[in-house]
């Protein structure tokens, strides 16, 4: 349910920022990216965007539609192929553009993902985990393809993941992000934390959306009728942070999924929501008074929380002041280009 940063997959810019001297420090001969992974699919603000970082997000979120089969596209129509084309993209969009407000971000705090500083811990942390994580060179090519990545890809989601804990840490630095224990008891006095419980019922691979949506509105009917809610949890719930957590969620704007987070900030305390779908599957959320006690017992991890959820507001601020544009190769994708070869 938590949803971590969005973790970018490769923020390339102009083709040739990307020579800097990252892979002649490296003891390991990777492979270059073809001429096709470095075509600009997409300019977002002064970015441009390879079409190697595109595919990586467009494998993957289109994993979730056909559960990785090329089968499930030759079924479909000409217009459901096109329009699904649509709805990917834009998901892709919208996480090319976190990662990309992320750097741009960064800037204003002095902090470029192109600076040795930044190349040197992301070269170390590569060779490093080659060995520790991947078991050598080979098995590490094969995981980055699996994953539909190229090296270049990887090396920039490492360079994504420094810049993103140097920034957390500066703008903390600098006040621009606050978490102390004054700031977060104004938060919660003030309606910025919310505190929910919810019956989840997942679409889980192989089950009927349909059947999974009679049993949601079954359990919304037993809990209109005055059902205690946190049977209901116990007995219908998928939500395992729901049975091990029985106070509920605490949490800020921008902490977990759209979908969730903006049905529980529109309830009053005490309402109970319809059913909520969302990509996990359906919701029925009780939103709850805060607990004074449990605020007090925990108010360093609810400082830790405000402060990413500030974090993750301030990197979105940022993407609503870049535009997308589309190039000339863009136009020329459909779902055909991203197929498994099956």
């Amino acid at each position: 349910m938590k949803k971590a940063f969005c973790r970018i997959i490769s923020f390339v810019l102009a083709l040739s920022a990307l020579v800097f001297p990252l892979a002649s420090c490296s003891k390991y001969n990777f492979p270059e990216s073809t001429e096709e992974d470095t075509e600009t699919v997409l300019i977002i603000g002064d970015y441009e965007v390879p079409f190697e970082q595109y595919r990586y997000f467009f494998m993957n979120f289109k994993a979730e539609y056909d559960g990785g089969s090329d089968s499930y596209w030759r079924s479909l129509g000409a217009k459901e192929k096109s329009k699904m084309f649509y709805v990917i993209d834009d998901l892709v969009r919208a996480a090319l553009l976190r990662c990309y407000a992320t750097f741009s971000l960064a800037l204003d705090h002095g902090i470029d993902y192109k600076s040795g500083a930044v190349q040197k811990e992301v070269v170390e942390s590569i060779n490093d985990s080659i060995e520790k994580d991947f078991g050598g060179f080979d098995a590490y090519l094969d995981a980055i393809a699996a994953a539909h990545m190229t090296h270049s890809v990887y090396r920039f989601a490492m360079s994504e993941l420094e810049v993103e804990e140097r920034l957390f840490e500066a703008m903390k630095e600098d006040g621009s992000i606050k978490s102390d224990a004054d700031t977060v008891r104004a938060a919660v006095e003030s309606g910025e934390f919310c505190r929910a419980k919810q019956v989840l019922i997942m679409n889980d691979e192989g089950e009927k959306p349909e059947d999974n949506r009679k049993e949601a509105e079954n359990v919304l009917l037993l809990a209109q009728l005055g059902q205690d809610f946190d049977k209901l949890v116990a007995d219908y719930g998928e939500d395992p942070e729901m049975i091990t957590n029985p106070e509920g969620y605490y949490f800020v704007r921008g902490e977990l999924i759209e979908e969730f987070e903006n049905a529980a900030f529109a309830l009053k305390i005490g309402e109970l929501s319809d059913i909520i779908s969302s990509p996990l599957g359906y919701h029925i959320i009780l939103r709850l008074e805060p607990d004074e006690d449990y605020i007090n017992e925990n108010i360093s991890t609810l400082g830790d929380t405000y402060a990413a959820g500030k974090f993750r507001q301030a990197v979105d601020d940022r993407g609503e002041d870049m535009e997308i544009t589309a190039t000339d190769f863009w136009r020329t994708l459909t779902i055909d280009n991203f197929f498994y070869g099956e």
